[in-house]
């Protein structure tokens, strides 16, 4: 017995293959080998975790996390605020805008609208989860979208009225002005986790849903259907909006 036999024994054994007595009396008397078999088992025996001591009273503050709900799900948190948005907009005002406009106007106009919603409330969903992947550009489609809603405007919203259209002007714009702050109140406690990872873009797609919101509830309770009084007082309140979303976009990426 030497120590090569030794080495192919321990390179062909398993843990718990006996030692044969020629390979005991070797290692008995091989400082070479003893030190072999040494460090295999060392390398076989599991190594005790080490212990990590915690600053005190750092386990007392830690709070339970909810589990993010999934894509589809964050989808419908946007879209139901826009709809409580909405019919809270329909039972202070009415549907007269609904019935006031005809079906091509509709679908143009009521059809680019929903788009924006759906694709702001897509992009807050995708901005709620660092690194997800984004299936369509939802800013460029919400860009879309509002060109859409005012070409169709500026084409077909001609319809002239005998009474001023100042004092209409002046009521859309400021109900413009409550439903957006509303819609605000809903949608921004809803934000959760990733969406303060990139706080300017998120400004900016939270001004688009509730620009999107506003414009839903000027198409359903407005009968007044001349561009000059959509672009003054609907359009007017968006800028507004829109102008606190970029200010506030400017300032977070500025820190």
């Amino acid at each position: 017995m030497n120590c090569n036999d030794v080495n192919r024994f321990l390179d062909q054994a398993s843990s718990s293959s006996p030692t044969p007595a020629s390979v005991q009396g070797h290692i008995a008397t091989c400082a070479a080998c003893q030190k072999l078999v040494t460090a295999f088992q060392n390398a076989a025996t599991p190594a005790a975790p080490a212990s990590i001591a915690l600053p005190e009273g750092l386990l007392d503050d830690l709070k339970p996390v909810r589990r993010l709900p999934s894509s589809p799900m964050r989808v419908a948190i946007w879209l139901g605020a826009a709809a409580v948005v909405t019919a809270l907009g329909v039972a202070l005002w009415g549907l007269r805008g609904w019935q006031a406009l005809t079906g091509l106007e509709l679908l143009f106009a009521a059809g680019s609208v929903v788009v924006l919603l759906f694709s702001a409330g897509y992009g807050l969903a995708v901005q709620m989860v660092p690194g997800a992947k984004r299936r369509f550009p939802f800013f460029a489609v919400e860009c879309a979208a509002f060109l859409v809603f005012v070409a169709t405007v500026a084409v077909a919203f001609h319809r002239s009225y005998s009474f001023p259209l100042a004092p209409a002007d002046r009521g859309c714009f400021i109900n413009g002005l409550i439903t957006s702050g509303i819609a605000a109140l809903f949608v921004l406690p809803r934000m959760r986790r990733g969406v303060w990872l990139d706080r300017g873009a998120v400004a900016i797609n939270v001004g688009a849903l509730v620009s999107a919101i506003c414009l839903l509830v000027f198409v359903l309770y407005c009968p007044v259907i001349n561009f000059r009084h959509v672009f003054v007082a609907h359009l007017g309140a968006v800028a507004v909006v829109m102008l606190v979303s970029g200010m506030v976009a400017f300032a977070w990426r500025e820190q």
